[in-house]
C-alpha cells in the first residue's frame, strides 16, 4: 500500500471531425475529475484502495485536495498570434496498490495526462507504515 499525490490536468478531447485533432476540454466538477483518474489507474499499473472496506466505486480513498485554473498566454509564431492557455490543475491524494510495477514505473517517469510542460502529470509515492 502506498500513499500518493498527483498534480494533473484532467481533460478530454472533443471530436472536431475525421482526421482533425480534437479540442481539449477540462473536467471541471469534482466527480468528473475523480472519474478521470479512476478510469486511468489500471492503465498506469495501480488501483485505488477503498476506505474501511467500502466498495471501490463508492468509498475510494481518492480525494481532491486542491484545484486551480491558471490562465496565461503562449506565443504561436506559426500563426503570428498569442494563444490563451487554460489548465484545470487538480491535486489528488489517496492510497493505491501497485498492480503492475512496470506500468507504474513508466507513469512515474513519463507522467499521467496532459500539460506536463506546465507541471501537471507528476506523481509522488510514499510507503504507508
Amino acid at each position: 500500500m502506498w500513499a500518493f499525490r498527483l498534480a494533473a490536468n484532467p481533460s478530454r478531447a472533443i471530436s472536431q471531425g475525421i482526421g482533425v485533432r480534437g479540442k481539449r476540454q477540462g473536467h471541471v466538477t469534482l466527480e468528473q475529475q475523480r472519474q478521470w483518474l479512476l478510469s486511468r489507474a489500471a492503465a498506469h499499473g495501480f488501483r485505488m484502495l477503498p476506505v474501511n472496506g467500502a466498495a471501490e466505486s463508492v468509498g475510494s480513498s481518492l480525494t481532491v485536495v486542491r484545484r486551480a485554473r491558471p490562465v496565461f498566454g503562449r506565443s504561436n509564431p506559426e500563426q503570428g498570434r498569442r494563444d490563451r492557455v487554460t489548465i484545470n490543475r487538480t491535486v489528488f491524494e489517496g492510497l493505491l496498490q501497485v498492480t503492475d510495477p512496470d506500468l507504474l514505473r513508466t507513469a512515474l517517469i513519463s507522467g499521467i495526462g496532459r500539460s506536463k510542460a506546465y507541471g501537471c502529470g507528476l506523481m509522488t509515492l510514499a510507503k504507508v507504515r
